[in-house]
């Protein structure tokens, strides 16, 4: 934003132009660098999820053969010993997924940086008068 000496009418106008042209430009910049951040975090917990789910599946189909060959010694019965080891998975597969879950409830899409910077500006420009 330069600062200059108003002259005429026209001078005053293309400052204003200016002005409003370089507010929108950083106003749009401000905005893509917020989505920009959310991506970033969606993504990286999509893909933190996938590796987690991928290596618990694999550990747990070493540990469910192990655990229920070691059940039915204990239990002396294959269908209790199936139940257990099948219980335990289907409970470790749900609090995964709930971990999944709040961690991307906690992402937020709306850009609240460029709306409190619109709203700044547009207390700025109209006097304090905010209308929303």
């Amino acid at each position: 934003m330069r600062v200059r000496e108003p002259g005429s009418f026209q001078d005053v106008l293309m400052a204003i132009a200016e002005d409003v042209t370089w507010l929108a430009r950083k106003q749009v910049m401000l905005f893509q660098a917020e989505v920009g951040e959310a991506v970033r975090r969606v993504v990286l917990a999509v893909v933190f999820f996938v590796l987690g789910v991928t290596s618990a599946v694999v550990a747990l189909v070493f540990c469910g053969i192990a655990l229920f060959e070691w059940l039915v010694v204990v239990l002396n019965s294959r269908l209790l010993a199936a139940a257990t080891v099948a219980g335990s998975a289907a409970f470790l597969a749900i609090l995964l997924a709930l971990i999944a879950w709040y961690r991307l409830s906690r992402t937020n899409f709306v850009p609240r940086r460029t709306l409190a910077s619109l709203h700044a500006t547009a207390r700025d420009l109209f006097g304090g008068r905010d209308d929303e």
